[in-house]
């Protein structure tokens, strides 16, 4: 019953919501997607987050800055209000090939709030998206869940990283909606004690996806020789550059440690996982340990994927409606700008960090001043990457 209620009243905050971002003329329509849409509400817990698809004419940086605008003030009466993503009626279809996995979600469960419900494009879910998923699930969630011991939350991600590896490994052929439809059919295929532990032992659940990853591993990328002992390796990552320290453990047998601050937890295959789909660049700066275990360069088909899951039309409308500050946008089109002249001559990238952007706008000032040339260039190079065969175009 209270999860009835619960339902009902996100769904009619998000449609009032979105009725109000509609007062712009950038807005063509407004949905809503993950948990609002599946109806799988924790009342005060979950977020209400939108889509927004927009008028192509309209999407002017003075137009967008008045819409993130708009949508602070209602973040003032709807606390629940998460993220808005936006897209342009092209970069609508594009996403749904870009991000076959979330798209096979948004293409079942997305809810039409506001306007006429745009097309949703079927495509194939590709197991190169799934993993990246997989991946994402544990790299963004699983440490910051870990240290605040957040039992829901590692269940959770847990189930999810769960769905990505039925997908990848052809259990299934599309991810599942909820995570009452996941743990009914990961019981089916799951030892079921363990199961259980992910609603009651933190170290168990990390264990659990540290051991999707192994299996996963084992069936996509070459062996690894075992790590003997737990080890503090660093890595640096795009779009941001800076090294991030990792604690790598030996399997998924071993004793999860509390994390310092800025620090993750993988295992050697987990790692390797998310450097191939989901961060395949600077090869040359890979941690000895993981080069001594077999670890190897990418290949350009898998930067070409990741990238153009990174470079979507949609990172550049990120400030102030997905992200708090401009960053995000701007390293991430100063580093698209460099890695495409490689990947569309065939070349891996694997230059030196770029430094970052210095001094970092306002908002106000990235959509003024910012936006419109990046919008520019990303119409010239988004086509030239999109023209890359992807790991799966054969």
């Amino acid at each position: 019953m209270l999860r009835a209620v619960s339902r009902e009243f996100y769904r009619l905050a998000a449609r009032g919501t979105g009725w109000i971002l509609a007062a712009n003329p950038a807005v063509q329509s407004v949905l809503a997607h993950r948990s609002t849409a599946t109806g799988e509400i924790d009342f005060a817990r979950s977020d209400i987050d939108l889509i927004v698809r927009l008028n192509d004419h309209e999407a002017t940086a003075e137009r967008i800055l008045s819409l993130v605008r708009l949508f602070r003030t209602v973040k003032y009466a709807n606390i629940a209000l998460g993220e808005v993503e936006t897209h342009r009626p092209q970069e609508w279809f594009d996403w749904f090939e870009v991000d076959s996995y979330r798209g096979s979600m948004e293409r079942r469960s997305a809810l039409c709030l506001y306007g006429q419900d745009p097309p949703r494009p079927f495509h194939k879910v590709q197991p190169s998206h799934a993993i990246r998923r997989f991946v994402l699930w544990f790299h963004d969630h699983a440490f910051v869940a870990w240290n605040a011991k957040n039992q829901r939350n590692l269940r959770k991600i847990a189930l999810e990283m769960w769905n990505a590896y039925a997908v990848a490994t052809g259990l299934i052929d599309e991810p599942y909606l909820t995570r009452p439809e996941m743990e009914r059919a990961c019981l089916k295929h799951e030892d079921p004690a363990w199961i259980a532990d992910l609603g009651r032992d933190p170290e168990r659940a990390v264990q659990y996806m540290l051991d999707l990853a192994r299996r996963l591993h084992a069936r996509v990328a070459p062996p690894l020789k075992p790590l003997a002992e737990t080890q503090t390796i660093e890595w640096t990552l795009p779009p941001y550059h800076k090294p991030a320290p990792w604690i790598l453990l030996p399997g998924p047998w071993s004793a999860v440690p509390e994390l310092p601050k800025r620090t993750r937890h993988s295992s050697p295959e987990l790692f390797d996982l998310y450097f191939r789909y989901a961060q395949p660049f600077y090869a040359s700066l890979l941690p000895k340990t993981m080069l001594k275990l077999g670890m190897r360069q990418p290949s350009v088909a898998l930067q070409a994927e990741s990238l153009r899951f990174q470079y979507h039309g949609q990172v550049l409308r990120y400030p102030g409606l997905m992200s708090a500050n401009s960053r995000h946008a701007l390293t991430t089109a100063q580093f698209a700008a460099d890695a495409v002249e490689r990947l569309t001559a065939g070349e891996l990238y694997d230059e030196p960090p770029l430094p970052g952007v210095k001094p970092l706008p306002a908002i106000p000032e990235y959509y003024r001043e910012r936006f419109t040339p990046l919008t520019e260039q990303h119409a010239e190079l988004w086509p030239r990457l999109r023209a890359v065969p992807g790991p799966e175009s054969n």
